[in-house]
């Protein structure tokens, strides 16, 4: 009895305790746009022509919703909420799954990423940041950080960005963008990728609150560096695979999670555990697999009949880049057919016409 009262006791020290510092830490997440299919095509290759891109994404966002929402159960620093496109719209007074964006910044080839620590401006980091946090400021104060998802490019091709709204006491937000994941670099699958992302940027966003000079690695003192660690900033792409297969912390990261630790138990006098919860997701494990019933990704194949072990982009022969190249360009190549068409038959109307005047003379 004694001992279930001090338990008791313990637990509700605990519960004041994480009250106060108010663990788990809120982040909101919104879908930028709409999965797009044949039909938007067309659509997509006339904005291009007016430098305009419309919002859009390569997934379905209901399925990418289950596997996020799953880390909720097996850790305590975030609380992962969906906010549906529907409610952010009604927030905002804008239909962000039908938004088209004038292009200020159109990004370089090659793949980069980093976080906090780029200043290059960004036509989707911009209008997330103005048009719909701007706008919904104050109407969800419960959120201390922001993650939005998108397919399109945001700005050189980073893989996310880590960002405040202003220099100063802005609140932090992040994107993502799943951009070519799953053509050019699955396995791991494009959800994986997402959903280790998500969590590295709050993880990041964690850090940066307590720590705003932390950036990603290599950094100028180590421009060199790939470790296999979540904050790798991988200028070839393809390296990204690894810290998303067998996600780890290297040793400098995991002595500035220690270093964490001790800034918020001196900072709210409670005892903070960090390092449990970070591997418990890094894992993996808690993802399960295809043949596991009832796990994140057994539901996901059987309610979205989302197969991981189904894409392979990075594996794909020149066969199947032939085809995706077809199923990419095809709409691009059925406008230029269009317009061929018209030009050769108003040259053929014109020398058939020339033609007719001379025989006339």
């Amino acid at each position: 009895m004694m001992g279930q009262q001090s338990s008791d006791r313990q637990l509700e020290g605990q519960r004041s305790a994480n009250e106060k510092i108010r663990f788990p830490m809120k982040v909101g997440i919104v879908f930028l746009g709409k999965k797009t299919g044949w039909r938007q095509a067309t659509e997509t290759i006339l904005l291009r022509l007016k430098r305009q891109s419309k919002l859009h994404l390569d997934f379905n966002a209901l399925a990418c919703a289950h596997i996020i929402l799953q880390m909720n159960h097996i850790q305590n620093l975030f609380e992962f909420q969906i906010l549906t496109p529907k409610e952010v719209s009604k927030l905002i007074n804008m239909d962000i799954e039908d938004v088209s964006i004038s292009i200020e910044c159109r990004g370089q080839k090659e793949y980069n990423t980093n976080g906090a620590q780029d200043d290059e401006p960004n036509y989707i980091v911009d209008w997330f940041k103005t048009e719909v946090l701007g706008r919904l400021e104050g109407k969800c104060p419960f959120i201390d950080y922001w993650i939005g998802i998108t397919s399109n490019e945001v700005g050189h091709e980073h893989f996310q960005w880590t960002l405040r709204t202003n220099k100063r006491n802005g609140k932090i937000f992040n994107i993502i963008t799943s951009k070519g994941w799953e053509r050019d670099f699955s396995p791991p699958s494009l959800f994986e990728y997402i959903v280790i992302s998500t969590f590295k940027c709050s993880l990041r966003s964690l850090i940066m609150q307590e720590n705003e000079k932390f950036t990603d690695h290599p950094n100028p003192l180590s421009p060199f560096q790939t470790l296999g660690c979540i904050f790798d900033r991988n200028n070839d792409k393809q390296y990204r695979r690894i810290s998303i297969s067998n996600p780890n912390l290297c040793s400098s990261c995991e002595e500035t999670i220690q270093k964490l630790e001790a800034i918020l138990r001196n900072k709210y006098a409670a005892y903070i555990s960090l390092g449990e919860p970070i591997r418990k997701v890094l894992s993996r494990e808690w993802l399960g697999s295809l043949e596991k019933e009832g796990s994140p990704l057994y539901n996901l194949r059987r309610n979205c009949r989302y197969n991981v072990n189904v894409n392979s982009g990075f594996n794909k022969g020149p066969g199947e880049r032939f085809k995706d190249s077809i199923k990419e360009r095809s709409a691009e190549w059925i406008i230029s057919g269009v317009v061929v068409t018209v030009l050769t038959t108003l040259i053929v109307a014109y020398l058939t016409r020339i033609l007719h005047l001379t025989q006339a003379k």
